[in-house]
């Protein structure tokens, strides 16, 4: 079972542990309140975990707000995948069409293509198995990617 570490939520008062996987429901109020993002992403620093999973909003967006986060998260060596908030759908975005899109992967944020939120326990699970593997960061990184797939980018038309 996977280690989870579920970002802020309404949840009871858990037993606290070291958690390879932190999860990062995305809200507009966490891109706009820039203080909110630097405590939740400095709590990630300072933890243990050893991937973050972003639930983008349905097309599998992220307020740009986070892409300085997610950049200093991915050079510290912790992957960040993100999966579309999409519950009617059975797959994330095929391909980066949207600008915010591009930025986050720009910033180093990996979206999964072949799963949304609805496969979030077996992503949460394929991580964890990557990570008990001994697999970290960059190979960490490459692994989900090979397993879930990575949207494709759309040329810039400039």
């Amino acid at each position: 079972m996977a280690k989870v570490d579920i970002g802020p939520s309404s949840l009871p008062e858990q037993e606290s542990h070291p958690t390879d996987v932190f999860v990062l429901p995305v809200t507009p109020m966490l891109g706009s309140n820039v203080e909110l993002t630097k405590q939740l992403f400095d709590t990630l620093e300072n933890g243990e975990s050893k991937a973050l999973v972003l639930i983008g909003f349905a097309t599998g967006t992220t307020p740009t707000a986070l892409n300085p986060f997610i950049k200093r998260t991915v050079d510290r060596g912790v992957p960040v995948f993100i999966l579309s908030n999409n519950p009617g759908e059975e797959s994330g975005p095929k391909r980066i069409v949207y600008g915010v899109q591009q930025d986050a992967v720009e910033a180093g944020a990996s979206p999964l293509r072949d799963v949304n939120v609805n496969h979030l326990p077996e992503v949460l699970g394929a991580i964890q198995a990557e990570i008990d593997s001994g697999k970290f960061g960059q190979e960490l990184s490459e692994a989900i990617l090979e397993k879930f797939g990575s949207s494709a980018a759309v040329p810039s038309q400039e």
